[in-house]
């Protein structure tokens, strides 16, 4: 189960492969926070990168899965906070392992 909030000012950022090769048309759907009502998705671009619109302020759950589903899914409890927090996110996709799998940070 995850046990970090990522804080950022905005919903945006880059999903990357775990040689940090963009990852084009991820899946972006970000949940309230106790996972209840899916509020937006979105794909990244062929750059790897997203930007999620119409996120107010509050805390929120990030979902990131692979088109092909070839990568462990990223996962993140978020803090939209337009006062501080970092300003983007960048979304490790690893394959499933015993100790691995992908995560997210800010930048």
């Amino acid at each position: 189960m995850i046990d970090y909030t990522v804080r950022i000012r905005n919903v945006s950022g880059t999903v990357i492969n775990f040689d940090n090769v963009p990852l084009p048309k991820a899946c972006v759907a970000i949940f309230n926070s106790d996972h209840s009502k899916l509020l937006r998705t979105v794909e990244s671009d062929d750059e790897g990168k997203f930007v999620v619109n119409g996120i107010a302020p509050g805390r929120y759950w990030l979902v990131v899965k692979d088109l092909q589903r070839a990568f462990c899914p990223a996962a993140a409890k978020l803090e939209v906070a337009r006062w501080r927090g970092k300003h983007a996110l960048v979304v490790h996709m690893r394959v499933s392992g015993i100790d691995t799998c992908s995560y997210c940070e800010a930048k």
